[in-house]
């Protein structure tokens, strides 16, 4: 026989133990996802040629690095 108010209480424990350890996980991989990165500083890695594939459907002739860097980040 089973004790409804038991299950219940479980169910949100364990419901809290999920979100909790979620939230915890989420807070520890900001440093390697980088809100605090600099994109452009992510885009100078790249290639010019795929800085050019990012661009797609642009015009890309006759542009620099920079240019194209600065390009990605306003169409994003």
């Amino acid at each position: 026989m089973a004790n409804s108010a038991f299950d219940d209480w479980f169910t949100y424990l364990v419901q809290v133990v999920f979100l909790f350890t979620e939230a915890i996980t989420t807070l520890l991989s900001f440093p390697n996802k980088g809100i605090w990165i600099d994109p452009k500083i992510e885009l100078q890695k790249l290639t010019v040629k795929q800085l050019k594939k990012m661009l797609a459907g642009h015009k890309t002739n006759n542009l620099k690095k920079a240019q194209l860097i600065d390009l990605v980040l306003t169409t994003a």
